[in-house]
C-alpha cells in the first residue's frame, strides 16, 4: 500500500472517530457518564470498511451495515 494511501486510511479513521464522538453528544438531554470508546472503535472500523469497499468498487452496495454482534462474530471466524 502506497503512503498516500495509508495517509488517506488515517485521515479517514480519525475523521470516522471525531464523528463518533461528536455524535454520542447529539441527545437532549446530553448523556452523562463515561463514553466507551471500544465500543465506539467498533462502528468507527465498520464504516471505515464499508467506505473503503465503496471507494474500491466505485459503487454503493445495497447491503446493510453489519451490527456488532456480527462483526465480532466475524472476527473470531465464526461467521464464515
Amino acid at each position: 500500500m502506497s503512503k498516500m494511501k495509508d495517509e488517506m486510511r488515517s485521515e479517514l479513521v480519525k475523521a470516522l472517530g471525531i464523528l463518533a464522538g461528536f455524535s454520542s453528544m447529539c441527545w437532549e438531554p446530553r448523556p452523562s457518564g463515561v463514553f466507551n470508546s471500544e465500543e465506539a472503535q467498533v462502528g468507527v472500523d465498520n464504516a471505515k470498511a464499508k467506505i473503503e469497499a465503496l471507494i474500491s468498487q466505485n459503487y454503493i452496495p445495497k447491503e446493510r451495515v453489519l451490527t456488532r454482534k456480527e462483526i465480532e462474530e466475524d472476527k473470531d471466524g465464526t461467521n464464515n
